[in-house]
């Protein structure tokens, strides 16, 4: 990880953990020009059965506005709320990869949780039980569902509803229900759907260090890639089942607003190359394969659609050479008949 740009991590006085004393559990929750969001995000927090919290806000490069607010809102929150301002001569912006990684480098607990500015906790227990169930579990990783909201409406109300068949396993706590999951199980249904919002984590912070914290260099899908490398190196793993936090879904600009559907896909595709690379058990390198495939197939897909037939054969190709399945075949055969169908001229009459 790298070194922190920006002003020093500082909070209001009072209300902080005991001197000298490092707290239980730190919250890392970048922003970026989202102050009046961030506000309900922060109250979440504070809203929790647990105190023994610190909460790292990194901002990462707000507008002049924003920034104000935000000195606003520190002013008004108990020092256990530590506060990373940007500098105004800093200009634009790192990144949710970077930025999480400057609070990782700052936090002081034994265990890491995280939120985004712009959605919030339901579960008030979500830290207390979580630590004290991993804890007793001896497990490295707590992950839970979620719903999802737009406009103050549930769009949807159990994000992981459609997988909860394979998120099945020993039950080691019904208040609140929390299950022990295998490797293999996470990486199942991770192959079905995004199940690990960064929102609902919790993990042991020797561990979220170990692996280095977040990829710098993707600005996209970075909680999926973080979230796999912790599965594949935790002892256990566990999953609450009743939704822990509210995504945001409301239509506004974000980080990801600007990439095409191409883009994403690419970008997608460079997650899955490097969690491949460095996955060390069998259960992650095929769920590496496995995204890597899909990726491909999506570009090949795309690239056809716009009549690029040659470029879709090279990217189907490396998605049936990264994962053999029926639908990375089925790409391959469209993609090269779409290249001959196209290319190769029909035989003329001799004369």
């Amino acid at each position: 990880m790298t070194s922190i740009a920006g002003s020093e991590f500082a909070g209001a006085a009072g209300g902080g953990n005991e001197a000298g004393r490092d707290p239980l559990v730190s919250v890392i929750v970048p922003t970026r020009d989202r102050s009046s969001l961030l506000r309900r995000a922060l109250q979440s927090i504070r809203s929790q059965d647990l105190s023994d919290f610190e909460v790292l806000v990194v901002d990462d490069g707000s507008s002049c506005e924003h920034r104000a607010a935000l000195q606003q809102l520190r002013g008004e929150l108990d020092g256990r709320f530590r506060f990373m301002l940007s500098s105004p001569e800093e200009v634009g912006c790192y990144g949710p990869a970077e930025n999480r990684n400057r609070g990782l480098t700052m936090a002081r607990g034994r265990f890491i949780a995280f939120l985004d500015d712009d959605d919030h906790w339901l579960a008030a227990d979500h830290l207390s039980a979580g630590v004290a169930l991993l804890e007793q579990e001896a497990a490295d990783f707590l992950f839970g569902t979620w719903s999802t909201e737009a406009d103050g409406n549930i769009v949807i109300p159990d994000w992981n509803a459609a997988v909860s068949p394979i998120l099945s396993g020993p039950i080691v706590s019904t208040a609140p229900p929390v299950l022990r999951l295998g490797r293999a199980q996470f990486c199942r249904a991770m192959r079905r759907h995004p199940i690990a919002h960064l929102n609902t984590c919790i993990v042991r912070a020797d561990l979220a260090r170990s692996v280095g914290g977040f990829w710098r260099p993707i600005h996209y899908a970075e909680d999926l890639h973080f979230a796999s490398r912790i599965v594949d190196r935790a002892r256990a793993i566990l999953y609450r089942t009743d939704p822990v936090g509210v995504l945001d879904v409301s239509p506004r600009p974000r980080a990801f607003s600007a990439y095409s559907d191409l883009s994403k896909c690419l970008l997608n595709a460079t997650m899955a190359g490097h969690l491949a690379l460095y996955s060390v058990t069998p259960e992650c390198r095929a769920l590496s394969r496995h995204l890597l495939s899909w990726s491909y197939k999506r570009i090949s897909d795309s690239l056809r659609a716009s009549g690029n037939y040659p470029a879709a054969l090279q990217f189907s190709l490396q998605s049936v050479a990264s994962r053999v399945s029926v639908s990375s075949v089925q790409s391959l055969m469209r993609s090269l008949w779409e290249l001959l169908r196209h290319h190769v001229a029909p035989p003329t009459d001799s004369p």
